[in-house]
């Protein structure tokens, strides 16, 4: 059960780093594009 609950932590945290990775990539393509 433990290690069930670290592998939902896990990918919860490389979904969140990717969102984050996501966005700000977003964000410098809409920058460079209102430029």
């Amino acid at each position: 059960m433990l290690s069930v609950m670290v592998y939902i932590f896990h990918s919860l945290q490389i979904i969140s780093v990717l969102v984050v990775y996501t966005t700000g990539l977003v964000a410098c393509f809409v920058s460079v594009y209102w430029m």
